[in-house]
Formats: structure tokens, C-alpha cells, sequence
């Protein structure tokens, strides 16, 4: 749990949009008066995104006491460094024994809300505008035709498709290879095809949010004076992994698995 959050936060700080001058005056290195370079908090905002009020799938209330002490471990980190192993370039010893920066969690915030919690899963995909099409269908073979050449597009997406003739349907199949022939795309199903469900075929994509800003819109009103950390989920990866592409906001995601 340590190592996954000080790895995320120490993320965070390389996207700094300061200038390399900027750092350079800022590193309080082991002689570096405290009264040039005072200690920085940072104040957080921790958001726990929970999947639902029955099945949370994150932390719940009971875990405010574990979740602030993330923060002190943190912290512990960030003013006790150890000095490199290895020997640098320029044969300076660059050693920063404390960053002086804290953490400061200001406020921890539960939020229900599955959208917000969910942010990397599993979607179809139909798009009217470039439509799938079985010309054929092989009985003996189980195999269908599409038209056109797909099959580098395919192993691209998950192996299940959704055939029909609406766009809309329930007819799912999934693939266990493919080959074009002729400008046609050849796919040999694993169920038995129902010819009467002949027509357009969709698929199911993989849908990322992990790296949106819909949570710190929608849940700080872009605020830019704290550091937002929201503790979120996925219905389609169970790893943790998190994202900071803004300096406001922090996405940590199933950060609770290693409990």
C-alpha cells in the first residue's frame, strides 16, 4: 500500500509544468537554509468513490482511520530520504535528506456514485457510420463472412461480437480465429451461429476514464487550491494503477485490494 501510493505521488510532482530553473532553486538540498526554503504542504482532499450503497467494492466510512494514516506514511517518505546507492556522473553527491514537503489530508469525502467508481470497463461499441455487414454464413464450418477486411482491426477489441439486425441485440458470439480472403473477413465462432439473427455485426471496446476529469468537475467544481485524490474502481481490471494528468487531481484505483 505504501509503495503503490508514493509511487503515484511521486508521479504527480514530475509533471510539474515549472521550469528546470525553477526546480533548480527550489531543491533543499542537506545545507539549504530553512529560512529560504521553508517547509510546502499540500493540501488533499481524498474522494472515495464508491461502486454502490450494498456493495461499495472500496473503502467505506470504518476506513477513515487507515486512510489518514496512508497520509502519515507517506510523509515519513517524503522527510526521510535515503542517500543513492549509486555513484552519480558528474561525482557530486546530490543527496536531499528532506523534501520538505507534507501532505496535509484536509478532508475525506464518500461519494456513491458507479459511474465514478467504474473507470475502466467494458462497453459496445455500434457505430452506424462504419457498420459490420455478414454477407455469408458457413453451416458446417460455423464460420461467418463480413464484408470488407477486418482482421487487424478485430485483435484489437475483446473476442465477443454482438450480432443483429437492428444494431440492437442479444445475440453474442465469441471467435476463435480469423482470416481474409478475397476483401472479405472470415470469423469461426465458438457457439453455434443462429442464421436468423444474420445481419450487422458490433463489438465490445474497452472504455478508459481513468485519466478523465469528470470526478474533479463534477465533485470539486474544479477547485485548484487542494490536491484531489479520488479512490476509484473498475468492473474490467482488478490491478491497481492511478493517474494524475492534471496537478489537482490524483486517480488511485483499487488502492483497498492490497487491505
Amino acid at each position: 500500500m505504501k509503495t503503490v501510493l508514493i509511487s503515484f505521488l511521486l508521479t504527480l510532482l514530475t509533471i510539474s509544468n515549472l521550469a528546470q530553473s525553477d526546480i533548480e532553486d527550489y531543491i533543499p538540498y542537506e545545507s539549504t537554509a530553512l529560512w529560504s526554503h521553508p517547509p510546502i504542504q499540500i493540501k488533499v482532499v481524498a474522494h472515495v468513490m464508491k461502486k454502490s450503497y450494498e456493495d461499495p467494492e472500496n473503502f467505506v466510512e470504518d476506513s477513515l482511520a487507515y486512510i489518514q494514516e496512508q497520509y502519515v506514511l507517506v510523509n515519513e517518505f517524503y522527510k526521510k530520504f535515503a542517500k543513492p546507492v549509486l555513484k552519480t556522473a558528474d561525482g557530486i553527491d546530490h543527496f536531499i535528506p528532506d523534501s520538505r514537503i507534507e501532505f496535509v489530508l484536509d478532508t475525506v469525502l464518500f461519494h456513491t456514485d458507479e459511474n465514478g467508481w467504474d473507470r475502466v470497463k467494458t462497453v459496445s461499441s455500434f457505430n452506424p457510420k462504419r457498420l459490420l455487414y455478414i454477407k455469408s454464413f458457413n453451416e458446417e464450418t460455423n464460420e461467418i463472412e463480413i464484408e470488407g477486411r477486418w482482421r487487424t482491426r478485430l485483435k484489437r477489441i475483446d473476442d465477443s461480437l454482438i450480432v443483429s439486425r437492428s444494431g440492437v441485440g442479444n445475440n453474442v458470439y465469441q471467435y476463435t480465429f480469423s482470416k481474409e480472403l478475397n476483401g472479405s473477413t472470415f470469423l469461426k465462432l465458438k457457439q453455434k451461429f443462429n442464421p436468423d439473427s444474420l445481419g450487422i455485426i458490433s463489438f465490445y471496446k474497452e472504455l478508459d476514464k481513468n485519466c478523465k476529469l469528470d470526478n474533479w468537475a463534477k465533485y470539486t467544481n474544479n477547485d485548484e487550491t487542494h490536491l484531489h485524490i479520488f479512490y476509484t474502481g473498475s468492473s474490467r481490471s482488478n490491478v491497481s494503477f492511478g493517474c494524475g494528468p492534471r496537478p489537482y487531481f490524483l486517480n488511485l484505483q483499487f488502492l483497498s485490494n492490497s487491505l
